[in-house]
């Protein structure tokens, strides 16, 4: 199943995986920067489908580490938002899901609670 692959690649029990949240960006539609927070400790974005190879955006951007993931059907992006030896939230996880120009993007957000 989805949730223990998940589980066993963030390294966190599958009760911490919270209920995972399909989203759906058309054209023009975006999630502005945001940190998901020092209590979800790991992140893991799946991508569902793939943008047009001239979508020049559409991307998940970090803009503190100056990363760019594009969307691409069946891979992942996954990220600690928290410091494990201090568990304080790490800032240069700010992150946004910027709008696509031509295609819609789907994917699905994947937290671990603590």
């Amino acid at each position: 199943r989805l949730e223990h692959r998940l589980a066993s690649l963030a390294g966190l029990p599958t009760e911490q995986l919270e209920r995972m949240n399909m989203v759906r960006y058309a054209p023009g539609e975006l999630f502005d920067e945001h940190h998901d927070g020092k209590f979800r400790p790991i992140t893991v974005f799946v991508y569902l489908s793939d943008l047009p190879e001239d979508d020049e955006e559409g991307d998940t951007f970090f803009p503190h580490l100056g990363l760019s993931f594009r969307p691409r059907r069946g891979t992942a992006v996954m990220w600690s938002n928290a410091d494990p030896e201090t568990g304080q939230e790490d800032s240069r996880m700010l992150h946004s899901g910027r709008a696509p120009k031509r295609g819609v993007k789907y994917g699905v957000n994947c937290f671990f609670n603590v």
